[in-house]
């Protein structure tokens, strides 16, 4: 574990360099989140976009583009 006073075990497990935990239904929110060092969690609820029960592919691949935009860690 790091030095650093918020490095947590959570972090070590996933990846991440601060404790911290973003949840939007928005990709670029998500990936900001991400490129920051925390955990991005996208959500979507109902309404069509492909990509399972909830929908959403659309949207997921919007995510992953903008995250790759910025550049991930």
């Amino acid at each position: 574990m790091s030095a650093l006073p918020w490095r947590t075990p959570v972090c070590d497990r996933l990846g991440m360099d601060v404790p911290i935990f973003g949840f939007s239904h928005s990709p670029e929110v998500v990936a900001a989140i991400a490129r920051a060092g925390g955990y991005g969690v996208f959500g979507v609820a109902g309404g069509g976009g492909g990509g399972g029960p909830g929908g959403g592919g659309e949207r997921e691949e919007e995510g992953r583009a903008a995250r790759d935009e910025g550049g991930q860690k």
